[in-house]
């Protein structure tokens, strides 16, 4: 169980640059949104050997870094449908409540972390109240610039749907931190993942139910090492955590599927 708490703090500037990377790709679609999706998501769970009591140090990074993908994606798509800042509000207004907390402060000089910072200040009305201070010269970037109607489409309704739901589950793992609950990120952890999991699912049934093309893509070189190499090394009692969501058990077997093929 101890590989699952402290794992992040090896994969979290893969995750990072895979996103990055990705997202400026050519192939804006199928592999980009699950590149996203997976290789961001199984960061949280896989096994390295760090002392626990480092990946203590460093939990409230971690939990910061793992807003970056859904607040970049609100505020692209806050430019083709301005009317998501306000259906996002709840949710936006409490991260920045919560990013004012001492024990967040020395994270927030983190490039990837302000810059995740500064695009949700903006998201927010001007009359809003604001106390993270950030450099005034510093505006806003765009990371994934649509190029289609189709693209944005698909985008809004992921975060309508699924990025909302990812996004609660993080105020909430972040919440508990904050409120001095540091003796329960295994469950907390857990849960996001699951949260997480089914979405890649979702997405990638949904192009794909093969997953061909992505057991084929260069982007999930790393995540199908994972499950070859260090998903079967996990403890039982964690695995059937994941066995027990309908979903997540039928996309682990389709990839497991998918990974024998490539073998033949």
């Amino acid at each position: 169980m101890k590989k699952f708490l402290i794992g992040i703090v090896l994969l979290i500037a893969v995750c990072i640059n895979t996103f990055a990377d990705t997202m400026l790709s050519a192939n804006k679609q199928i592999r980009a949104i699950s590149s996203l999706l997976t290789s961001n998501y199984i960061g949280y769970i896989y096994p390295s050997k760090i002392p626990l009591q480092k990946y203590s140090m460093y939990y409230g990074n971690f939990l910061l870094t793992s807003f970056i993908a859904e607040i970049s994606i609100i505020y692209d798509i806050s430019h083709y449908n301005p009317q998501i800042k306000e259906y996002l509000y709840p949710q936006l207004s409490n991260i920045a409540k919560l990013l004012e907390n001492k024990k967040l402060q020395i994270w927030l000089n983190d490039s990837l972390i302000l810059k995740m910072v500064i695009q949700l200040k903006s998201l927010l009305p001007d009359d809003h109240e604001f106390y993270v201070e950030i450099p005034c010269d510093k505006e806003p970037e765009s990371t994934l610039a649509l190029a289609s109607n189709q693209e944005e489409e698909f985008w809004n309704n992921y975060i309508c749907t699924i990025g909302r739901i990812n996004l609660d589950k993080k105020i909430e793992v972040l919440e508990n931190y904050l409120n001095g609950d540091e003796t329960r990120p295994q469950e907390a952890m857990i849960e996001m993942i699951i949260t997480s999991w089914n979405a890649a699912a979702t997405l990638q049934f949904m192009f794909d139910p093969t997953l061909a093309s992505f057991a084929d893509a260069k982007e999930f070189e790393f995540f199908v090492d994972f499950l070859k190499n260090e998903w079967p090394t996990l403890p039982e009692e964690l695995k059937s955590r994941f066995y027990e969501e309908p979903l997540i058990n039928a996309w682990l077997d389709a990839w497991q599927k998918r990974i024998n093929a490539l073998k033949e």
